[in-house]
């Protein structure tokens, strides 16, 4: 039940699991998400990482010790954060139904989890960037993007906006046009992910 969304991260740098293998990109499901939910929390994320200077977004459990726990998986400092940032939104009252990482298989292949708003894709590393995504198994609204082709934010919350309009948790007061050119404006100043970084991040959706 809801509108599912999954975002995925590649962090500054290399972090390890307990296994130690190192990994580069990490992910989250979000229970219910839409399109103008997703854009804020990928507000949120941006400005905690500015705000902190990329610094707690790559820390590591090898030179951290953490008590953080998703069923039997011990969680990084940096995926614990992830999973809060994108939890909750003091400004506009959203919560989750439910957030948790993704596994390693939705990890390599984002069509392997379940979707309906599309993906977040962001990447940390040096010069921070985004693109949302439509997949095969998205919202009917997406139809006019092409599948896994990088999406700007102003498209993308404008294909959605029939969600929010039919939202019951949604309010008019929250989701005004003032606000909404503020996320706006505020993402503006983040560039676009490119089609080959896209494909480099998941090469198994473009075979």
């Amino acid at each position: 039940m809801g509108i599912r969304h999954q975002v995925y991260v590649q962090f500054e740098e290399k972090r390890k699991k307990i296994s130690n293998d190192p990994i580069e990109l990490t992910g989250i499901h979000i229970q219910v998400c839409d399109g103008y939910d997703a854009l804020q929390l990928l507000c949120n994320l941006l400005d905690f990482n500015k705000n902190n200077n990329g610094f707690a977004l790559s820390l590591c459990t090898d030179a951290f010790e953490t008590n953080f726990y998703q069923f039997d998986k011990q969680l990084t400092i940096a995926e614990k954060l992830l999973i809060s940032l994108y939890s909750v939104c003091p400004e506009t009252g959203f919560y989750a139904m439910g957030t948790s990482l993704l596994s390693d298989n939705t990890l390599k292949n984002p069509e392997k989890g379940d979707n309906n708003s599309g993906i977040t894709v962001i990447d940390l590393r040096g010069d921070v960037k985004y693109c949302f995504m439509r997949l095969k198994q998205s919202e009917p609204a997406l139809e006019s993007f092409e599948p896994y082709q990088p999406i700007k934010a102003l498209d993308y919350i404008n294909a959605l906006s029939y969600i929010e309009d039919q939202s019951a948790y949604k309010s008019d007061i929250i989701w005004n046009e003032q606000h909404k050119l503020k996320l706006l404006d505020k993402i503006s100043t983040v560039d676009l992910l490119a089609l080959p970084e896209c494909q480099t991040l998941f090469p198994s959706l473009y075979k």
